[in-house]
């Protein structure tokens, strides 16, 4: 073989051993971590402010939509200072606190198994 045909030989198979553990590597929208909740999202996830989000083992896509379907609940089960025990096979507890006349704000934690949704939120009455 040519020196040329050996070169490429060891590159292409040097580039397929390279690309195997990349393909093996769990997704990354998996991992726990907290969402970005930017400042045009805040108010379109269902509460007046939805200020922090966090995830684990759920994608922030999917954890944004289900606060969206939490504060749905919410406004279902007794408008603004309604409540959502959970949905979707969720379980939500929601802690409350510096409740004024006019707002309130709040904790939630959604679990499900192994599966966790935490976000805060300000909710304006």
């Amino acid at each position: 073989m040519s020196r040329l045909v050996k070169t490429l030989t060891i590159c292409t198979a040097a580039m397929l051993l390279g690309s195997i553990p990349a393909a093996a590597a769990p997704p990354k929208a998996s991992v726990a971590g907290k969402c970005r909740v930017g400042s045009s999202e805040t108010r379109k996830l269902g509460a007046s402010y939805v200020t922090k989000l966090s995830t684990r083992r759920v994608t922030c896509p999917n954890a944004k939509g289900l606060v969206k379907r939490y504060h749905r609940c919410r406004s279902r089960n007794g408008g603004k200072k309604g409540r959502c025990g959970g949905l979707e096979g969720f379980r939500c507890e929601e802690r409350r606190y510096n409740r004024i006349d006019i707002s309130f704000d709040a904790n939630v934690l959604c679990r499900k198994g192994s599966k966790r949704v935490r976000h805060t939120y300000t909710q304006l009455t």
